[in-house]
């Protein structure tokens, strides 16, 4: 693994998903082809030897890296590599989740950071063809397709069904917290052993094999106990061994990224988020709080991660609207999304990268223009400390036709 990283990733080093990010504000939008055949191979090892890492933020890199390298091979400006990167990464995204809107906001609001009409059409084209494509090859729904419609309660939601979405986001805000928060720590850590990293997994090993021994479905994708957590207390899990669950979930990621393994916090992100919210729904059920099944407060509380992690709220309310098409869980969902978003923006950062941005520029000693514009109003936010302008943006780009 450590020699797979070291010999076809440029920068020899675990790139994640900030990659793509940084590739799309700092690069020109230029991934090379080393790059995303690298970060594709190598979180193919990772997740094969039972990483706890995603599949999907190497989906993500290797979509953007293959529309960029077409962009290059066609000498297209920079407007127009930046556009087929987005698209690749909304293919991507719909082809995980069968999502053509979720990829599409994920291109605007995670990857470009604004909403560009001259973008609008190649990114919605390529997310329905990705969306086609894998539809073809998972037998028409994602890995975590649940049916909420035919579990739903006929009779209208209570209070208590959307007081608990809140409580679950603000519990997802803080375990969100705690998992960049000990992320940013280990990778601190690890830097100052000065260790070879050709020989950091073989460390990480050591390390995982007791996770692996106490609790093996918390190594790899974590999809089976995302799909019981849907199933609340009829499933094979309880309350608890859920919340054991989670603490060695977020420990295993932690270790896995800090030495090396290649992979994404997205499927980490659901995996927590779907216990945390299923485990909720089954102590709320006890007491008689809650009608709605533990299936919508698992979605919310993926929901509420995704949007801690990520800074994309928009994003996370409509992939669990796509993947489940039951609007009265969607409105639970909002909830939480909302609550766990405002806290971790207001108490930590705006996502797991920016704040990643931001100490790597503190240990670099200079400054860089991260552009944030608000979907709503159009208002450019800075996410850093501010160096360029969105106009200097705007020119050297062709960027900015906001909607």
């Amino acid at each position: 693994m450590g020699i797979v990283v070291h010999y076809l990733i440029p920068e020899r080093t675990n790139i994640g998903f900030n990659g793509v990010l940084r590739a799309a504000h700092e690069r020109e939008g230029l991934i090379s082809w080393q790059e995303g055949l690298g970060v594709g191979l190598s979180s193919a090892i990772s997740i094969g030897c039972g990483a706890s890492v995603g599949r999907y933020g190497p989906a993500v890199h290797i979509g953007a890296a293959m529309g960029s390298v077409v962009a290059t091979i066609l000498e297209l400006r920079t407007s127009s590599r930046l556009t087929l990167l987005a698209a690749g990464s909304a293919a991507a995204i719909a082809a995980s989740f069968h999502a053509p809107f979720a990829g599409v906001l994920f291109a605007h609001e995670v990857i470009l950071r604004h909403y560009d009409i001259l973008a609008f059409a190649p990114v919605t084209l390529a997310a329905v063809v990705g969306m086609l494509v894998g539809e073809h090859h998972n037998s028409g729904h994602s890995v975590f397709w649940f049916d909420l419609a035919s579990v739903m309660p006929t009779e209208t939601l209570g209070y208590g069904d959307f007081g608990v979405s809140g409580i679950i986001g603000v519990a997802a805000a803080a375990g969100g917290i705690c998992f960049m928060c000990s992320l940013d720590q280990g990778q601190r850590f690890m830097s100052k052993l000065k260790l070879d990293a050709r020989v950091r997994p073989a460390l990480g090993a050591f390390v995982l094999a007791p996770i692996l021994w106490l609790q093996p479905q918390t190594m790899g994708l974590g999809v089976y106990a995302i799909q019981q957590s849907f199933l609340g207390s009829t499933g094979t899990l309880v309350i608890r061994d859920m919340l054991p669950m989670m603490v060695l979930k977020l420990v295993a990621t932690v270790v896995s990224i800090v030495v090396g393994f290649s992979g994404g916090v997205f499927a980490p992100s659901l995996f927590m988020g779907s216990l945390l919210g299923s485990s909720c729904a089954m102590a709320a059920a006890k007491v008689g709080l809650v009608t709605a099944p533990a299936a919508v407060f698992a979605m919310a509380g993926m929901g509420a991660m995704v949007a801690t992690v990520f800074g994309a709220p928009i994003f996370a309310v409509i992939i669990v609207l796509e993947m489940t098409a039951c609007f009265p869980a969607t409105t639970m969902v909002l909830v939480a999304v909302t609550s766990s978003y405002l806290l971790s923006h207001q108490l930590f950062a705006e996502s797991l990268f920016h704040y990643q941005d931001i100490r790597d520029e503190e240990q670099r000693g200079r400054t860089l223009s991260y552009q944030c514009v608000d979907s709503v109003d159009t208002e450019l936010q800075d996410a850093t400390l501010p160096s360029t302008s969105h106009k200097a943006f705007q020119a050297s780009t062709g960027f900015g036709s906001e909607i």
